[in-house]
């Protein structure tokens, strides 16, 4: 009774103290390997005590505390407080006429890339769009240069000269050196160019820089290029535009050159699309007021006092097409009237009305019409667009636009809630928009001054390649335009979200990626900057660089709050003393806070009653084994039984005394051993000699078996039992 009340009482403790156990898993948080792994590595770190270490044990402190999240102040965007009344008012006073030299490419291989010479064409639309405030000069270049037409006025008379000049170039020469033309056109300009007009060049050409030997060498020429006449351009600040015709022509050169000097680069495989780079050229040179082509024809104002139509075709040749007047006159290339100059080329047409009728004007003839005019008017849509022409992705640039009229700004509070500013940007080649949005006067989002008739906008550079940005107003009864061209390489820095991977045990994070160049800043800082709706000011997180590498920084995404987030990440330094900034393309984020450690629901009821159950089954297995098995020595130490001999030996013994001979004879091998067998049968152990004696005795025929064993049993050594055959 007392082992079972004491079996009882271990399996309550034992049931005891693992519930107590459960209480206090459940209640104490048990630290993660990774927080055990921190605790310790923190720990040997604030045992170190030389300088070094402490140098090394605040970086990693830094590394493993909480990142900093504070409010920032956006760096400005490009061109933002340049776009006051008096930047607007200085633009107006400069002269709208510009300086330009075309210089044409008259290499062999020019008949070859250009058979139909439509080259001549794009250059004759060129013409086209000037007015007679503009200047124009014509070189062409192979081995040597040549001014085929200098530097004049783009009027009706000079107009047929520089199309001959340009209709007479042969494609002859065996070389193609750049640099002469170039050098040539800069002296020409800085002689006859006039001082406040706007200086160009326009660069054809389908090759390589490839010099006759006796004008030096490749490297000499290119030094001679790059290291005195691009410097030259650049003090005069005159651009260099170029065009590159075909997959041969230099496109790494001559993007290099536009760039260098602010300019532009354009890039056709082929000469069927030139028209159209010709006529892009012209929009980013000159920045006329535009109006596209709408409904298949243009609305023209009472305050337009010229206007040139471009209409372009799907199909080389075609139908002819017809302009009609907002009276419904006819127009066509042989019926022209008064005031109406018809250009006719291939791919396209170009009409110039002088004063013309206000209304709808329809073109006709051909399916799909396209194109766009340019207005000579009193009423003009000023825009302040920044100088560059070359941004980078991840770039913030500011966008400005006021009407005037008359060189006055344009004032008409009833007019105020009905004219629309909007902007457009969109791919230069196909025409898909990327980019579209609204210019406001209420003093956010970019816009400066509240109520100043300049409406404003803040536009983020996210994509890249060849861009035209169109910017806009209309009212009740007119619309303006102007379109600016701009490339925009790729991005220095890139931001994307990395999703949680299980298999590695890693959470969901923001990864950034910087430029290797830009690893070489100093002072360098890399932040994400995270901008809600309804902030003042973006908040500015603190990243932490991956140890195996220096271009890749993480954010995690709980520092951030619930909401809705509009992030980019920036980066910020300085090289040879000028701080430097850069920034990625943006990125729409829901913030959904610090995430608390997910609890699963256990079946704590349940554990407890089958522990239970098992705990007093393994109790109930004890209690039996110490009730039924004795404790102490005798439970201990085993008791060994006497042996017995099986009763089948007995039994067969004595059958063999049975059958025995009673005949005298001598005792052999067999004989000694039955002797030895009953000796052990009968619980004696036979001696040594005893064999001998009964070989001795064994004339002694009537002494029986049993007594010739028995004897000699006594006398012979013991040997190794036999067991029964």
């Amino acid at each position: 009774m007392i082992r079972k009340t004491t079996a009882l009482k271990l399996a309550a403790a034992i049931v005891v103290a693992f519930m107590l156990c459960l209480l206090i898993e459940r209640s104490v948080p048990v630290p993660s390997s990774l927080e055990l792994v921190r605790k310790a590595y923190a720990e040997d770190s604030a045992h170190s005590t030389s300088k070094s270490r402490k140098s090394r044990k605040s970086r990693r402190k830094s590394k493993h505390s909480k990142p900093k999240v504070e409010e920032h102040e956006l760096p400005k965007a490009i061109g933002a407080g340049t776009a006051g009344h008096e930047e607007f008012n200085a633009d107006l006073e400069r002269p709208e006429g510009i300086d330009a030299v075309l210089v044409l490419d008259s290499s062999r291989s020019m008949t070859r890339t250009d058979p139909k010479r439509l080259r001549d064409q794009g250059a004759r639309l060129f013409l086209r769009f000037l007015t007679k405030e503009d200047r124009l000069a014509v070189i062409r270049f192979d081995r040597e240069d040549e001014v085929v037409a200098d530097l004049a006025d783009v009027n009706t008379r000079n107009l047929r000269s520089i199309d001959q000049a340009i209709g007479d170039i042969k494609a002859e020469g065996n070389f193609t050196n750049l640099q002469k033309p170039l050098e040539t056109a800069l002296e020409l300009l800085r002689k006859k160019g006039r001082k406040k007009a706007t200086k160009a060049v326009i660069l054809l050409s389908d090759g390589k820089l490839d010099p006759h030997p006796e004008d030096g060498t490749h490297e000499e020429v290119s030094d001679q290029l790059f290291g005195v006449d691009l410097p030259g351009y650049q003090r005069d600040n005159i651009r260099i535009y170029t065009l590159a015709l075909s997959s041969a022509a230099d496109k790494e050169l001559l993007n290099k050159l536009a760039k260098e000097t602010g300019a532009l680069h354009w890039y056709t495989p082929d000469a069927d699309t030139i028209h159209k780079k010709f006529s892009d050229l012209f929009l980013a040179l000159k920045k006329p007021q535009v109006m596209e082509m709408k409904g298949g024809g243009f609305t023209i104002d009472e305050s337009v006092r010229e206007a040139t139509f471009y209409i372009t075709r799907e199909k080389r040749g075609g139908a002819e097409i017809r302009l009609l007047d907002p009276k419904g006159a006819v127009i066509t290339s042989t019926t022209l009237p008064i005031g109406v100059k018809w250009f006719k080329g291939d791919d396209f047409d170009v009409v110039t009305v002088d004063a013309p009728e206000p209304g709808n004007w329809k073109v006709e003839g051909i399916d799909k019409p396209e194109g766009f005019a340019t207005l000579l008017t009193d009423l003009k849509l000023q825009v302040r667009w920044p100088e560059k022409t070359a941004l980078a992705v991840g770039d913030r640039i500011m966008v400005a636009a006021r009407l005037t009229e008359k060189g006055e700004v344009f004032e008409a509070p009833d007019l105020t809630n009905v004219l629309s500013y909007v902007y457009k940007v969109e791919e230069a080649e196909g025409g898909e928009t990327k980019l579209s949005g609204v210019l406001n006067d209420k003093g956010k989002d970019g816009d400066e001054t509240k109520g100043d008739n300049i409406y404003s906008a803040t536009i983020h550079v996210d994509f890249e390649g060849d861009l035209r940005a169109i910017v806009g107003v209309a009212g009740p009864t007119f619309t303006r335009q102007q379109q600016l061209l701009f490339s925009a390489k790729g991005a220095q820095v890139e931001l994307v979200l990395e999703e949680a991977d299980e298999f590695a045990k890693r959470p969901e994070r923001f990864k950034i990626t910087i430029a290797n160049e830009l690893v070489r800043l100093r002072d360098l800082k890399v932040q994400l900057i995270a901008q809600t709706e309804d902030a003042e000011h973006p908040l500015a997180i603190e990243t932490e660089r991956d140890r195996t590498s220096r271009t890749e920084y993480y954010v995690d995404p709980q520092l951030l709050e619930v909401g809705e987030y509009e992030l980019f990440a920036q980066v910020t330094g300085t090289n040879k003393g000028e701080k430097e900034e850069f920034a990625s393309s943006r990125l729409e984020y829901t913030g959904t806070g610090k995430k608390e450690p997910e609890v699963v629901e256990e079946p704590v009821v349940a554990y407890i009653i089958v522990l239970t159950l098992t705990v007093l089954w393994s109790a109930g297995l004890g209690y039996l084994f110490l009730v039924k098995k004795p404790v102490g020595k005798e439970a201990q130490v085993a008791k060994l039984k006497a042996y017995e001999h099986p009763e089948e030996l007995l039994a067969r013994l004595e059958q063999v005394k049975e059958t025995a001979s009673e005949t005298k004879r001598k005792a052999g091998d067999s004989d000694k051993m039955l002797t030895d067998v009953e000796a052990l049968a009968s619980g004696k152990v036979p001696e040594m000699g005893a064999s001998s004696g009964a070989e001795a005795n064994s004339t002694d025929v009537e002494d029986s078996d049993a007594e010739a064993a028995d004897g000699s049993a006594s006398e012979e050594p013991a040997e190794e039992p036999v067991e029964d055959s």
